[in-house]
């Protein structure tokens, strides 16, 4: 929370985190190690999650489904919008916690290299 204050995306009054409406962004679909650090860094803090909070505290989930790969921009969309949806929601009312929310979409087939 600390780094968060730092960059000046949230502040705390008296017992509530508010954000200050500095959104940060980062570019889509463009390599960079520096946004694949962030990624990997998040990941780990999720795993770790699984033992440090209680599932009332955390949802966790996954699936595994085989798939149209023509597909898959439009469910990176879907996926965009989601999230957006998802922190509209829990960002109106009274904000007592700071939340990360991942979502991964991998592949687990490899592909053939000719």
């Amino acid at each position: 929370m600390v780094r968060l204050q730092k960059l000046g995306l949230v502040s705390k009054e008296a017992t509530q985190w508010k954000l200050t409406g500095n959104n940060m962004s980062t570019p889509r679909n463009i390599p960079s190690a520096k946004i694949r650090e962030g990624h990997r860094q998040f990941i780990l803090r999720a795993a770790d999650a699984l033992e440090a909070h209680s599932v009332d505290q955390r949802d966790i989930t996954g699936i595994t489904m085989a798939i149209n790969r023509k597909k898959f921009a439009e469910a990176k969309g879907l996926i965009e919008d989601f999230r957006r949806r998802l922190s509209t929601f829990l960002e109106t009312g009274p904000r007592d916690s700071v939340y990360r929310l991942n979502v991964q979409l991998f592949p687990l087939t490899q592909e053939n290299k000719k």
